[in-house]
């Protein structure tokens, strides 16, 4: 019986780590603008998993002792094509899992943030206020609910309706859009109107369907 000699692969050196850090500002800005189309916190999200694929990329390179062949844009090109078809550095792929990016490119799969960014005080708040007696699934339903509804009002009206939603009163509504308080009140009674036929549309259709 022959015995396998087993060759160790070399290790990482703080050298090694300094070259990598010298193309670390490169393999940065090109993912940076190969998401510029996302927002803030989905492109820094890609651009640091862009770094991770690059990274390791980089150390089986070192480990199998081609590392004068490692250059930043080779890296940052192989990181950004990895991330925008869902493979991650350190998770398994898996097409059953919804909350995947692999999943989601896969299968056509659209997540959406049961909050949005409110640009003005800059700050992520609910768009609804969540009632302590209902479930997890109802908040749920009427937060997917209330923000089809606001699609269909203009873009005015939908912001005073999140305004209210969000717990400002008549007065301070008014004051923010420049109205009179007596406006507000009469918006405030069409939108509970406009908002009890939407859910009544809504139920109408899962009737039929």
């Amino acid at each position: 019986m022959i015995a396998r000699i087993r060759t160790s692969r070399p290790r990482l050196t703080p050298e090694h780590y300094d070259q990598f850090l010298r193309m670390l500002p490169v393999i940065t800005r090109m993912s940076s603008i190969a998401f510029c189309d996302r927002d803030p916190e989905s492109r820094e999200e890609a651009t640091a998993e862009v770094i991770a694929v690059a990274y390791m990329m980089f150390v089986g390179l070192v480990q199998n002792g081609r590392e004068t062949l490692a250059y930043p844009t080779p890296l940052a090109a192989f990181g950004i094509k990895q991330v925008k078809i869902g493979r991650k550095a350190a998770t398994k792929l898996n097409c059953k899992d919804v909350s995947s990016e692999y999943a989601r490119l896969k299968k056509g799969i659209v997540m959406e943030r049961l909050s949005r960014f409110n640009k003005e005080d800059n700050s992520w708040q609910e768009i609804v206020v969540e009632d302590k007696h209902a479930t997890p699934a109802d908040v749920a339903c009427v937060r997917i609910d209330f923000a089809a509804w606001l699609r269909t009002l203009s873009r005015r009206d939908r912001r005073i309706s999140q305004s209210l939603a969000a717990g400002a009163t008549t007065a301070d509504a008014a004051q923010k859009f420049g109205v009179s308080s007596g406006r507000i009140s009469q918006l405030r009674r069409e939108l509970k109107n406009s908002w009890q036929k939407f859910q009544a549309q809504s139920l109408g259709g899962l009737a039929v369907a």
